[in-house]
């Protein structure tokens, strides 16, 4: 199960799971995106029961299925909570939920009982720093910890809101290799929700 509110970095290790699956190809034939609100229990078996064509593992990625403890359920979770204990050896089965799911819920136990649990949450403030360092030095830049700590306060702790923001800097401050606070200045846009 993947979920949690850091969408960017949850999304970029869905990306790094299928390259890893089929680095030569093949994943049109062993590759299930299946959407949870478009389809049912009996989809998602029959997905993971399909053999995988020309390599040793198929990968099935349910996005958003209901993790939740709503009276009325949208899906019988019951026969899908009994299929975790089989799924074949040839299928990697990956629940992918936006936001946040209910630990409390039968199928959210049986996902950490049968499988893995990967949480996405928001860095903290020093990881946060460090991710933001790394991220200028991927282009050869570098930034001291109070323009750092602007930056966080304009844009937030959201990887993918701040991935923008150092790709728009570095192409404004394409021949300084020191970022300043006046390079954030000419092309941050202020997040309302953090500034």
């Amino acid at each position: 199960l993947f979920y949690g509110e850091e969408e960017y970095v949850k999304d970029q290790a869905l990306a790094q799971v299928v390259k890893s699956f089929f680095p030569h190809g093949m994943q049109e034939f062993n590759l299930n995106m299946i959407d949870a609100a478009k389809n049912d229990v009996k989809d998602i078996l029959n997905a993971c029961d399909t053999l995988p064509f020309m390599v040793s593992k198929k990968l099935v990625v349910v996005k958003d299925f209901p993790i939740t403890a709503a009276k009325k359920q949208s899906m019988p979770v019951d026969k899908l909570i009994n299929y975790l204990e089989r799924v074949p050896p040839t299928t990697c089965l990956i629940f992918f939920n936006r936001g946040q799911v209910d630990m409390r819920v039968s199928i959210f136990a049986a996902i950490k009982k049968h499988g893995k649990i990967v949480e996405f949450s928001y860095l903290k403030p020093d990881d946060t720093h460090k991710w933001l360092s790394g991220a200028f030095r991927k282009h050869s830049k570098r930034m001291d910890a109070a323009s750092m700590q602007y930056m966080i306060h304009l844009v937030g702790n959201r990887i993918g809101d701040l991935n923008n923001e150092v790709l728009k800097i570095t192409s404004y401050a394409q021949d300084e290799d020191n970022i300043k606070s006046e390079d954030i200045d000419a092309v941050v846009v202020p997040n309302h929700e953090y500034s």
